[in-house]
């Protein structure tokens, strides 16, 4: 009897870590708690536009930072919302992996604008005021010497 329940929890519990969901073949996207991605600060849309040959094209793409901009903030989430304030419609939830990287290549449709939620790992929570009508957030949110210009969530 135990050994069943052990096996019955193990199932359970990998289940709900599985990588991919059913009908998400082709989908590269990040993982909380994950260290595959790379290049943190930097602009991915500069390598996955679709025309670099073995990176993937993203949709969104981009890196989270502490405050401060100097340690990026690792497994929270961004949420892209069809109004400001966390209001209206969730378009999309892209998981933070563990080097403050989230990235996607699931379709979005930006539509007049989406407006851009950071959940850190332990609740806090960044708006982002303004609507945008595309994903490749480094390359504005960059390393342009100045940090506070990063996408930034306290935890």
């Amino acid at each position: 009897m135990k050994k069943s329940a052990f096996f019955a929890v193990l199932v359970l519990l990998l289940a709900m870590i599985r990588c991919e969901k059913e009908g998400d073949e082709g989908i590269v996207e990040s993982r909380r708690f994950s260290k595959e991605s790379h290049h943190a600060g930097e602009d991915c849309m500069q390598c996955h536009d679709g025309n670099t040959a073995e990176a993937p094209r993203f949709t969104a793409a981009g890196t989270v930072y502490k405050p401060g901009g100097e340690k990026v903030a690792a497994n929270g989430k961004i949420t892209l919302y069809t109004r400001s304030g966390a209001q209206g419609d969730v378009v999309i939830v892209i998981p933070v992996d563990a080097r403050g990287n989230f990235y996607t290549n699931r379709p979005i449709n930006w539509g007049n604008g989406l407006y851009p939620v950071v959940d850190g790992f332990w609740g806090a929570r960044t708006m982002m005021s303004s609507s945008i009508t595309r994903g490749n957030c480094n390359s504005c949110h960059t390393d342009s010497g100045n940090p506070t210009d990063r996408i930034e969530v306290n935890g």
